[in-house]
């Protein structure tokens, strides 16, 4: 009895005396996988490059325990690491004083009954006749396909994603598709890459039968150059004839908010959209995955290229500085592209939805701050996060300088992360109108103001 104890001490106790989690800044990603689009089941390799910001012997990443993993390398050597609920420790000891290298082989489904699930999901579209693996990250689910660092605060500077997979199919990703290479007799590896820095929950790919329809934008500040507008459509006769349409205002949307809110931000990749059965659509950076195409939907994605994507929100409680202003977007593309009266139909269903309930803030108070549901509440945090930035459009009530500030905004946390607080001290510095109260009022605070007229 005594002997078993002291040798279970002996086990644990250096464990805990010596293990010091090392705090990395990650520069460079390869997502080296192989899918298809029939289950989720992947297989391949993560290589992530880092500095070291404080030294440790640890390193932690998020991987769910259903993913296995075959063997983890650092700096060329192979190392001990625990994979266990849903955390990787790597076991790491001489540390670069520039770059390091850890690379992880993994195998697994993470979703294998579920059909539309975290992180990665398969499933068939009935409507269209596609059966589809797509990922969707946001907020915390990274970790159901890579092992990741899911920390809004710490963007890859650049990433590459490699999907290897039938050659019958196509796989979107971010970035440029620098080439794509045949593998055996019957597969294709689509080597997709991207130079711009980019929050962890934005890696994506999808794997489908897809044909590709291509658009071109021609913003003013790039002259007689373009941006390309890269579409995976659905590979059957009526989607791209059904959604044409749609995909054909993009060149407009694109240029106008290029001009309203500066240059499209990745316009020497591209914008592009890849479809996915499920509702709704999600901003993945330089390609959003769409379940289907509405002018309102395409503006909010679009929008978040810039707000959301270029500069991402500094904490889940500050999502407003992605999805309010997104939403604002679908008001300023109904007003400039529609019409003004398109343009109040929207600002009024949403006065209409936040009045219908006088609790909340648009900001996300720190004990819901984990919760999906309270993230992305649509009363919140869409309709009340985009009536605000109307609002503060309206008291500034000088469209050059409203804009002006919006983009001084974008200059100035662009690629980065900002917080409400952030925005805040711009809007006073670009506009000289102290917004304090205002957003005491409407951003921290919680309700409305009730007038009774006589």
């Amino acid at each position: 009895m005594f002997r078993i104890l002291l040798i279970s001490l002996i086990t644990v106790i250096p464990q805990l005396i010596f293990a010091q989690k090392a705090s990395i800044d990650l520069k460079h990603a390869i997502i080296d996988l192989e899918a298809t689009n029939t289950s989720t089941a992947i297989s391949g390799s993560c290589e992530l490059n880092f500095t070291i910001v404080e030294d440790g012997n640890i390193i932690e990443l998020e991987l769910v325990d259903k993913l296995s993993i075959n063997n983890v390398s650092f700096n060329g050597i192979e190392t001990t690491f625990r994979h266990q609920s849903d955390s990787l420790f790597i076991d790491i000891q001489d540390l670069n004083s520039g770059l390091n290298k850890l690379i992880v082989h993994y195998h697994g489904e993470p979703n294998p009954s579920e059909q539309v699930s975290k992180g990665i999901s398969n499933e068939f579209s009935g409507a269209w006749g596609n059966q589809i693996t797509w990922t969707l990250s946001e907020p915390f689910h990274a970790k159901y396909w890579w092992p990741s660092k899911q920390d809004l605060n710490d963007k890859i500077d650049s990433t590459r994603i490699h999907i290897t997979t039938k050659q019958n199919l196509k796989v979107g990703s971010n970035g440029v598709l620098v080439n794509s290479v045949k593998v055996g007799t019957d597969k294709v590896r689509y080597e997709w890459s991207t130079h711009h820095p980019m929050a962890y929950y934005l890696q994506a790919f999808t794997v489908g039968e897809y044909v590709e329809y291509n658009n071109y934008a021609y913003p003013s500040e790039l002259k007689n150059d373009s941006i390309l507008i890269q579409n995976f459509i659905y590979n059957n006769p009526e989607t791209l004839e059904n959604y044409k349409t749609q995909l054909d205002e993009f060149p407009r949307m694109v240029e106008l908010f290029s001009d309203l809110f500066g240059l499209y931000p990745f316009s020497d990749e591209k914008y592009g959209h890849v479809m996915a059965p499920f509702g709704g659509g999600m901003e993945h950076q330089t390609m959003s995955t769409m379940g289907v195409f509405t002018f309102g939907l395409n503006a909010h994605e679009l929008g978040h290229q810039w707000f959301g994507d270029h500069v991402t929100c500094g904490s889940w409680q500050d999502i407003w500085i992605n999805e309010g202003f997104a939403r604002f977007c679908e008001y300023v593309a109904a007003e400039k592209i529609l019409s003004i009266n398109n343009y109040y139909a929207l600002v009024e269903d949403d006065i209409l939805s936040v009045t219908g309930t006088d609790t909340g803030s648009v900001y996300v108070p720190e004990e819901f701050a984990s919760e999906e549901n309270r993230i992305f509440n649509f009363r919140l945090t869409y309709a009340k996060g985009g009536l605000v930035v109307n609002m503060i459009r309206q008291i500034v009530n000088d469209d050059e300088l409203f804009f002006n500030a919006l983009r001084a905004y974008l200059a100035e946390y662009g690629n980065k992360t900002a917080t409400g607080n952030d925005f805040k001290e711009i809007l006073i510095t670009e506009t000289s109108i102290d917004f304090t109260n205002f957003f005491e009022e409407w951003y921290y605070g919680e309700g409305h103001p009730i007038f009774d007229i006589g």
